[in-house]
C-alpha cells in the first residue's frame, strides 16, 4: 500500500508542478490505495448504506423483525454459573486448543 500512496504523491505532484497536496487529498488517498491494492476487500461504507446492507442480508438469510414487541425474561444474576460461562466464552472465543491452555491458567491461580 505505501507503494500504492508513493505513486499517488508522484502522480498528483508531476500534475501539480510547485503545488502541494492538501491535507484533505492526502486523508483520501489510503482508502484508494486500499481498494485499489486489495480489490476484493469490503471498502468501507457511510453508516446509512452498511446498515441497509445488513438488513438485506438478514433478509435474505431469512430473518424476518417481530411486529409486535417481544417479551423479555431477565436472568438475574446470581443464578449464573461463572464457571460455565467462562468455559463457553473460551470455547467460541478461542477454540478448543487454545481453550486448555487458558483452564490450566485459570486453575492455577
Amino acid at each position: 500500500m505505501e507503494r500504492t500512496l508513493d505513486r499517488y504523491e508522484r502522480e498528483w505532484t508531476a500534475a501539480h508542478p510547485g503545488e502541494a497536496p492538501g491535507p484533505a487529498l492526502r486523508r483520501g488517498w489510503p482508502r484508494r490505495a486500499w481498494a485499489e491494492d486489495r480489490p476484493d476487500k469490503v471498502v468501507p461504507q457511510a453508516g446509512a448504506n452498511l446498515d441497509e446492507h445488513w438488513r438485506t442480508e438478514l433478509h435474505d438469510l431469512g430473518f424476518r423483525a417481530p411486529t409486535r414487541p417481544v417479551a423479555l425474561a431477565p436472568t438475574p444474576v446470581g443464578s449464573l454459573d461463572r464457571d460455565q460461562l467462562v468455559e463457553r466464552a473460551l470455547d467460541d472465543i478461542l477454540g478448543a486448543s487454545v481453550h486448555s491452555v487458558c483452564t490450566e491458567a485459570l486453575t492455577e491461580r
